[in-house]
């Protein structure tokens, strides 16, 4: 059976023992399972979206006011998002729906990121997407997991650079953070990463500039997560402080001097290449927003990217075996935070996957990046 069948199968068997336990014990029980604290409305974030579509059509500006959403949220969203709000004409009415959608999006994007699944790529990602922090987002119909659909698609365009780029560019003018997945576009030769690279950023700088009045009220209205649902540098800092980034300043420093040192022994490793987009695209989201303070853990539903090639480094090659084992466990960790039970734990698995991210992201780089810091004429490839 292909890991893609079992996939399949994994979904729908859990699907339908969630609606027969449901109908029996009722649906807003459900939740019980996941210790997820449901909203008093369904599908609240989609809400968000929904409500601000109404708030623009009385005339306000939803990303200062948004009273027709029902927790008065802003809208924290560039305002491309309020220009897509006016075209589609949507309402309250339509946040079920849409809630359904961005699920089925999303669920369509794991399927489309792989080309091919191993069978415990397929089991490990069957476990991911009913843990915790997915169903949260889920539950939520967080935006998310539109943008999570966004990036699984320009990981399965990536022959077609251009296409690719700007779908993750659309993705990053509504979200912001996909930037940090841009890390994927290095996969060409060196003059067409070069090329590409710098087109996607320079809009994206462009973006960012016409955006400036706005993006301190964005990042203001943005809410943060807290305890079991929260991850980056400030996750465990109420305060953040300044001094909340010494530890990542240390972590970093370390992790960058062990990875050249590593470099300097043991020379460039050629990477197997079928899940290095992925890899590349998810790590770099979790890296990124780690960086960026305190973000809400259903954002870890990108760390499904990173599967099949954690899976391919433990099974096949041994110099990045045990950090791979250290990436892949604290993966599992760090997404089922309300069925460990433990801040303190949760935070250790966080703060693990971040550091082993990095590394892994660093040594993955092409050659063509690496040979600058590697000063030995040494390198070693193996699949």
């Amino acid at each position: 059976m292909q890991g893609k069948t079992i996939l399949v199968w994994i979904v729908g068997v859990v699907l339908a023992l969630l609606a027969t336990t449901g109908y029996f014990v009722g649906y807003e029980h459900i939740w019980a399972i996941w210790k997820i604290p449901p909203m008093s409305m369904s599908f609240s974030d989609t809400r968000n979206l929904t409500g601000a579509a109404e708030s623009l059509a009385l005339g306000h500006d939803p990303l200062y006011y948004n009273p027709q959403d029902p927790w008065n949220r802003p809208l924290n969203h560039p305002r491309l998002v309020q220009h897509i709000l006016r075209f589609i004409h949507i309402n309250q009415g339509h946040t079920v729906l849409l809630g359904i959608l961005f699920g089925l999006l999303f669920l369509t994007g794991i399927f489309i990121a792989f080309r091919k699944l191993d069978k415990p790529s397929a089991i490990i990602i069957g476990f991911l997407m009913f843990s915790p922090v997915v169903v949260l987002g889920i539950e939520r119909g967080n935006h998310d997991l539109l943008i999570f659909f966004l990036v699984a698609l320009a990981i399965y365009l990536a022959d077609r650079a251009w296409i690719s780029m700007f779908i993750l560019l659309l993705a990053s003018f509504i979200k912001l953070f996909p930037v940090f997945a841009m890390l994927y576009l290095v996969r060409y030769s060196t003059k067409k990463s070069i090329v590409v690279c710098s087109v996607f950023f320079l809009i994206f700088l462009s973006y960012i500039i016409y955006n400036l009045p706005d993006l301190p009220q964005v990042f203001k209205s943005t809410l943060k997560g807290s305890y079991y649902w929260a991850y980056g540098v400030m996750a465990y800092d109420e305060k953040a402080t300044p001094t909340s980034y010494i530890p990542v300043a240390a972590v970093l420093i370390s992790t960058i001097i062990f990875y050249l040192n590593n470099l300097r022994l043991q020379g460039w490793q050629q990477s197997e290449l079928t899940h290095l987009d992925a890899f590349r695209a998810g790590s770099g989201v979790y890296v990124g927003t780690f960086l960026l303070g305190n973000c809400w853990s259903y954002r870890m539903i990108f760390l499904i990217f990173m599967v099949p090639q954690l899976v391919t480094w433990i099974k096949t090659d041994r110099n990045r075996k045990l950090i791979s084992i250290v990436a892949m466990v604290s993966t599992i960790g760090s997404c089922c935070p309300t069925w460990i039970d433990s801040g303190i734990l949760d935070e250790i698995f966080n703060w693990l996957l971040f550091i082993s991210l990095l590394y892994l992201l660093m040594s993955s780089l092409p050659y063509s990046i690496q040979k600058i810091l590697l000063r030995s004429k040494h390198t070693t490839e193996y699949n």
